[in-house]
């Protein structure tokens, strides 16, 4: 493994500010093709603060910084083990993740696009409900129906007291994303260029997986929270 060689992400020296150092991005041994980005945990939950951090790193080739999102914490709850010895986050824990990291559609962009960040991430959302709708109809599963009281035993786990008032919140931003036509189309092209890359699915399609989504897991997630008092992260 060998660091990216990128010329706009210079290595910085120790004492530099995190915010202005390149993430740890690293090629694998056979070649360029793709990269592995390295991540933090994130500390413990503050609610209030910026959901993202930086924290500055020193290797033998400089200084680099390592990134956190608070909601990926959920990434670590229950994950599936594959043959590889590796385990992989959820579905639905990274769909709760990405809900709650975009309460509202933004204006920050993906460097060098005009696309927004909180589109990309809401699609991501609609993108793995679609999956799992998918297999769901192949195998004759229902997992879909099984995300909420998933999502709500992980925030309980991860969030504690601020369980409540994440899950109340957590469908604020796909409810924008639904109303938002332009916004959602961008969303869908963006998802046909990364999960959805093999099924090129139009807007109607991703519309009607969104409110599935609402009416099944958001709504859902919503009244089990609804059940707890104000305040308190568990019944």
């Amino acid at each position: 493994w060998k660091p990216r060689i990128d010329s706009r992400f210079r290595p910085g020296k120790p004492g530099d500010a995190p915010d202005n150092l390149p993430m740890v991005r690293l090629n694998p041994p056979e070649g360029s093709n793709w990269f592995l980005e390295l991540m933090a945990a994130p500390p413990p939950y503050q609610s209030g603060s910026d959901a993202k951090k930086l924290q500055a790193i020193d290797t033998t080739h400089g200084t680099f910084a390592l990134c956190s999102f608070d909601f990926l914490a959920l990434a670590e709850w229950n994950p599936h083990p594959t043959k590889a010895g590796i385990r992989i986050a959820r579905p639905e824990m990274m769909a709760l993740a990405n809900m709650l990291h975009h309460p509202m559609i933004t204006d920050t962009f993906i460097e060098g696009t005009r696309w927004k960040r909180s589109n990309k991430d809401l699609g991501r959302v609609l993108a793995l409900a679609h999956l799992t709708i998918e297999r769901d109809r192949r195998v004759g599963t229902e997992d879909l129906g099984d995300w909420p009281e998933s999502m709500w035993t992980a925030l309980q786990e991860k969030f504690g007291p601020d369980a409540r008032d994440l899950a109340l919140r957590a469908g604020t931003g796909i409810r924008e994303l639904m109303q938002s036509k332009p916004d959602l189309e961008q969303a869908v092209r963006i998802a046909n260029l990364s999960l959805l890359a093999s099924m090129d699915l139009g807007a109607m399609e991703l519309s009607a997986t969104a409110r599935r989504l609402e009416d099944e897991v958001i709504q859902e997630l919503e009244l089990l929270a609804g059940k707890v008092p104000p305040n308190r992260g568990s019944p």
